[in-house]
């Protein structure tokens, strides 16, 4: 089975699916946000880290733009050799891992961070793999996606509250 079998939209559909910023609509995420909200209430003042969660990073935008899709992903305080990108089966697969330390020896001061983040979109039909280039500057990296001309982008408007026949 293909990771590509388990994604719930179809690589046939011609919508980019990006992950959705508002999630107040879906009662499981709604949910969660509950419980980590009464936990970080209850547990806040103890000085343990907080439950809640943190939207997808890195912030990524996708845009249509001349007979390419421009993906371009904000990655403040990372170099170009923190981030990994591939294709696989289908889809855009950006990788990185930031580490930081901070202090000052004279008052004992010291502050380190590590984390890693992995962020895949799926990619629609027609994409041409072998020429997808990418470029990095003041923490944004920017992915260049050619497409077959033959493939269709764009969508269609759809009236609301007009009499239709059916």
């Amino acid at each position: 089975m293909n990771v590509r079998d388990l994604i719930p939209w179809s690589r046939n559909e011609e919508r980019l699916p990006v992950a959705r910023r508002d999630e107040r609509s879906d009662p499981v995420s709604t949910l969660r946000s509950d419980i980590d909200r009464l936990f970080d209430q209850a547990f806040g003042s103890f000085g343990l880290p907080s439950f809640a969660s943190t939207p997808s990073w890195p912030n990524i935008e996708v845009r249509r733009k001349d007979g390419e899709l421009l993906v371009t992903a904000e990655v403040p305080g990372m170099s170009e050799d923190d981030i990994e990108l591939s294709l696989d089966d289908g889809m855009l697969v950006i990788r990185g891992e930031r580490r930081s330390e901070d202090g000052d020896e004279a008052s004992g001061y010291s502050e380190r961070f590590y984390g890693q983040f992995e962020r895949r979109m799926s990619l629609p039909q027609g994409i041409q793999e072998d020429k997808v280039s990418a470029e990095f500057r003041d923490g944004v990296l920017r992915i260049h996606l050619p497409h077959d001309e033959q493939m269709s982008l764009s969508g269609r408007r759809i009236p609301i509250n007009q009499e239709t026949r059916h």
